[in-house]
């Protein structure tokens, strides 16, 4: 880690965390879509990309808008997958 980052090692975690379930549904949304199921996902992935991005390209603690846009794409990855 650079140690010019300031960054606590309980934002790092969260940072962490929240990075690796973003990469765990991008893995779920991929299974799903090579089974030719619920093409819909195709954008959830892509959200989950793009807040995996977020997450990785910041040395600062997750903003609330970055924890809650996760929560929310999870959510919605989840009522998906219940219809």
């Amino acid at each position: 880690m650079d140690p010019r980052v300031k960054t606590s090692a309980s934002d790092l975690k969260v940072q962490h965390d929240l990075s690796v379930s973003c990469y765990n549904y991008i893995k779920k949304c991929k299974e799903v879509l090579k089974s030719g199921e619920n093409a819909g996902l195709s954008k959830l992935m892509n959200s989950f990309s793009a807040l995996q991005n977020i997450l990785h390209d910041s040395d600062l603690p997750p903003t609330t808008q970055t924890i809650k846009a996760v929560s929310e794409t999870v959510a919605a990855y989840e009522a998906m997958m219940k219809k």
